[in-house]
């Protein structure tokens, strides 16, 4: 096998095993105001392998400010 190849291969396990690192992780949190009983969706995107939980607790940290009390989590 070429150096490339394995390098390539390397990268890509890497890569597609980082949502299986941490699956306590939350990756969907589900939002809503107690006044509107509007609900909001704090989910990582698709991309987000690495800092999934990060990116959907920064969401969810900036639907707080405005009154959304969390309701559920995946």
């Amino acid at each position: 096998m070429k150096l490339s190849s394995i390098i390539s291969l390397s990268v890509f396990v890497a890569v597609t095993s980082g949502c299986a690192l941490n699956p306590s992780n939350n990756t969907l949190v589900v939002l809503q105001h107690p006044d509107t009983k509007e609900t909001k969706e704090c989910k990582a995107g698709t991309w987000a392998l690495w800092n999934a939980s990060a990116e959907v607790e920064a969401c969810v940290k900036t639907y707080e400010k405005s009154g959304f009390k969390k309701t559920g989590t995946n």
